[in-house]
């Protein structure tokens, strides 16, 4: 008499497992594919033969949780196939999910503030934690920190580590920086601003600047290398580069005809302090009048209203 025992699905296979004897101390088992012809990896075996290494290796089964019973498997030598009754934890290969969004979600995100104080921030930590996303969703935890919160997209190969900072909010700033177990490249810990239509040409300061004084900008104003002053009173903008620990720059224009009319020249010089001010050195105008015998200067000292960082 052949009873059948269970039927289970092993890699897309399905399997019967069937009892061909009439002695329940020693029998044997048979195994027939029922889906695409016959498999006889169990044919002729005793229960004494039927281990977990044995059949797990016919029948290609290679990943388990040591110290859990196997998928497959309810004690030793029992025939008794079992089917998984939740997902398959990474530890065993598996992904530990159910469905497809949990699938990218539990691989894409590493995790919430898994750096929390800014002596940790560094290369090697990061080349640590490995490539993914890290959601940062508290102010100062990393080195001067583009933002109050942010998505940071952590890259490493090795030793080397590359990383894009997405804020959350404001104008939909980005970031990158680059490192090795060294510490960061360049200034402000790596961090570089990459620019896009809501921070070219933005406002960084709106108030009367005269020489001698100084105008607070903020950790923005490392960001941008040439700016836009605004001079009051005058229909002509000074286009300035920062260059070193100075912002300097000339505009103007000409509005001469044959031998008359004048030429004039606006002139800014400032000096960057503890990286978010500007110190003005000096702001003023040179025209040059023509006259149809002869010429002169004016000297005028200027104020600036507006300062625009363009890129």
């Amino acid at each position: 008499m052949t009873d059948i025992i269970q039927k289970t699905r092993v890699k897309n296979k399905v399997f019967t497992i069937k009892d061909n004897s009439n002695e329940n101390s020693n029998h044997f088992h048979k195994s027939e594919d029922i889906t695409s012809g016959a498999v006889a990896v169990l044919n002729g075996k005793k229960d004494n033969e039927l281990t977990r290494a044995n059949v797990r290796q016919n029948l290609g089964i290679t990943t388990y949780q040591q110290g859990v019973p196997d998928p497959y498997f309810a004690e030793e030598g029992d025939i008794h196939l079992q089917k998984r009754t939740g997902p398959m934890a990474v530890t065993e290969g598996g992904t530990g999910c159910v469905t497809d969004f949990d699938v990218r979600q539990n691989f894409n995100l590493i995790g919430v503030d898994l750096i929390s104080k800014q002596e940790d921030d560094i290369p090697l930590n990061w080349a640590n934690i490995g490539t993914g996303v890290v959601y940062i969703q508290h102010n100062d935890y990393l080195n001067e920190q583009p933002s109050s919160s942010g998505f940071l997209h952590n890259q490493v190969y090795g030793d080397m580590v590359y990383q894009i900072w997405y804020a959350m909010g404001g104008l939909g700033e980005v970031y990158v920086r680059s490192g090795t177990i060294s510490g960061w490249d360049s200034m402000k810990n790596g961090w570089i601003k990459m620019h896009n239509q809501n921070t070219i040409n933005k406002k960084l300061y709106g108030s009367e600047l005269a020489e001698g004084k100084t105008a607070e900008i903020g950790n923005e104003l490392l960001d941008y290398t040439i700016f836009r002053f605004c001079l009051k009173g005058k229909g002509t903008n000074v286009l300035c580069m920062r260059d070193g620990e100075y912002v300097r720059g000339i505009g103007g224009y000409s509005d001469k005809t044959g031998s008359t009319g004048s030429a004039t020249t606006y002139h800014v010089n400032c000096s960057i302090v503890d990286e978010t001010s500007l110190n003005c050195i000096a702001c003023n105008q040179i025209t040059h009048q023509f006259e149809s015998e002869y010429s002169h200067d004016y000297y005028q000292t200027d104020v600036i209203e507006a300062i625009y960082g363009i890129i």
